[in-house]
């Protein structure tokens, strides 16, 4: 009894002993010595137990109590600290979410940190680590020793989630608007019909109609110059054989365009993933033209004439990668190309194309409308041509002189509107939104068009797509669309997008995995 009360005496923290592992994981021994503390088994002596603790990085184990516990812990640990033969062991884990071979490769490079970090401790060498992908059934095979092999597993099911997506609007307003003017007069003064002479006296101004000393061909030729001058002309001249010829010119031209482009693209992707959405056409743009003489002898010369062309896509092309950020904040890395065929310029041999182009990357919170960039622009061009001193006189001097005005208006912005669909119900109801909307637009053509029998119209939604597991229940954040009433033959119409907050869906249960 004295010798028992002495023993208690002591103190139990008195000293500190560290026991340097070989083979066996320190944080494995550690937690097998707790457990078995717990159970009481094993200590008859009524001394206090004595207390372990892991080191990770030496792979040791502290041990602190009584001397006579601590040598019963260093015996425990001994018996413990075995090498064990390869272990067989191997886990089957079937993925939800995530691609299989980009798992395992992740995982590979996790094992392979790992062992190097094992290597610098000097612990003793485990057995290797196996995982391998089986891409059809999209699932990891691991094998290696037990303890490990559930580590991976927990990893596993931390990065098994559903990846998030992001509903992406973008809107493309563009109004633009020309004016244009020209009023001129063009005198000529010509020799007589076969005369070798030079003309006496030609206006010629080239921002109105053709010169005309390029009308004295005859017919023909005026025909061709008025196809390819829009306007009024009005004409007057002499031309009497044997005389000298005159002619006078008149010219005038007002014309006003406006163009109202109004483009709503929209597309959704994961999270970190690069979407793109391409709507337009191939347009032939020629890149030459060859012409091929062949000469059959008696037969005459045969000409082939050919031309060679190269197809361009001309519309929308909308590239954008999201990444969501904590806080529902979204990084929107952004490449935008609107282009449309121009009208036909006089002179331009081939198609002109008009061309708008954003590249950027920005931020903003999830459901809000930020503006990517703009171009108002005002131009006026004022091109008066005349001759000197006659072009100047009151009155008459509109004979000596041509006068061209231009007016060019154009507004161009392009907003981004940026939705977080983080569950099933919030997709459903971004679906069954969008679908109405198209079923509205068909259904107003529909009535717009004149037809004796009835059009067909795309079905309800809730024939293919689940209806949410519980209704009232919105997405996080969701697209208001208010569409106009009922509009008369010929009247347009258009969605107007804006944010609205309402309740989030709470997120499914994460399944289990086996193996």
């Amino acid at each position: 009894m004295v010798r028992l009360v002495q023993q208690l005496d002591n103190p139990s923290n008195g000293e500190i002993s560290i026991v340097q592992l070989k083979h066996a994981s320190a944080e494995q021994v550690a937690r097998t010595l707790e457990a078995l503390q717990g159970t009481g088994s094993g200590d008859t002596s009524g001394l206090p137990p004595a207390r372990v603790v892991a080191d990770a990085r030496t792979n040791s184990i502290l041990i602190a109590g009584d001397p006579a516990a601590q040598a019963r812990m260093r015996a425990l640990i001994q018996q413990l600290d075995v090498s064990l033969p390869a272990a067989g062991n191997s886990q089957v884990i079937f993925l939800r979410y995530a691609k299989a071979d980009d798992l395992a490769k992740l995982l590979q490079q996790v094992v392979q940190t790992q062992e190097k970090t094992t290597e610098k401790t000097k612990a003793a060498p485990e057995s290797p680590i196996n995982i391998q992908a089986d891409v059809t059934n999209n699932a990891l095979i691991i094998t290696g020793p037990p303890d490990r092999v559930r580590d991976l597993q927990q990893l596993v099911r931390q990065l098994d989630v559903r990846p998030k997506e992001v509903l992406i609007d973008a809107i493309i307003a563009e109004v633009s608007g020309d004016l244009s003017r020209q009023l001129g007069a063009q005198i000529a003064v010509l020799p007589s019909v076969g005369s070798t002479q030079n003309p006496v006296a030609v206006s010629n101004f080239t921002n109105g109609a053709l010169p005309l000393a390029t009308l004295a061909g005859g017919a023909s030729a005026i025909g061709q110059a008025l196809a390819a001058s829009p306007g009024v002309f009005l004409g007057f001249g002499s031309n009497r054989s044997g005389q000298a010829r005159y002619g006078l010119l008149l010219n005038a031209l007002q014309s006003n365009s406006a163009t109202n482009i109004l483009s709503t693209p929209s597309l959704m992707t994961l999270d970190n993933k690069q979407a793109e959405i391409v709507v337009g056409q191939d347009v032939p743009f020629v890149t030459g033209s060859y012409s091929t003489t062949l000469n059959q002898g008696g037969g005459g010369v045969v000409s082939s004439p050919f031309q060679t062309i190269e197809r361009k896509k001309v519309g929308i092309t909308l590239k954008v990668t999201p990444q969501i950020n904590e806080g529902d904040s979204v990084r929107l890395k952004l490449d935008l190309t609107v282009s449309s065929i121009a009208p036909s310029i006089s002179g331009a041999v081939d198609l002109i194309t008009n061309t708008r182009q954003v590249k950027t990357v920005v931020i903003t919170d999830n459901g809000a409308i930020v503006v990517l960039g703009g171009l108002i622009q005002d131009s006026y061009t004022d091109s008066v041509q005349k001759v000197p001193l006659l072009g100047s006189l009151p009155f008459i001097g509109r004979l000596f002189s041509s006068t061209s005005r231009q007016l060019q208006k154009q507004n161009l912005m392009i907003f981004l509107h940026p939705v977080i669909i983080d569950t099933q119900n919030a997709a459903n109801a971004y679906t069954a939104e969008k679908y109405r909307i198209l079923r509205q637009q068909s259904a107003r053509a529909a009535n717009n068009r004149n037809s004796m029998q009835q059009q067909p119209l795309p079905p309800h939604l809730r024939q293919f797509v689940p209806a949410p597991a519980s209704s009232g229940v919105a997405p996080a954040t969701a697209v208001s669309v208010a569409p106009a009433p009922a509009a008369s033959v010929g009247a347009h119409t258009t969605p107007l997008l804006a944010p609205a907050v309402a309740a989030s869906a709470p997120a499914p249960a994460r399944g289990t995995h086996g193996g």
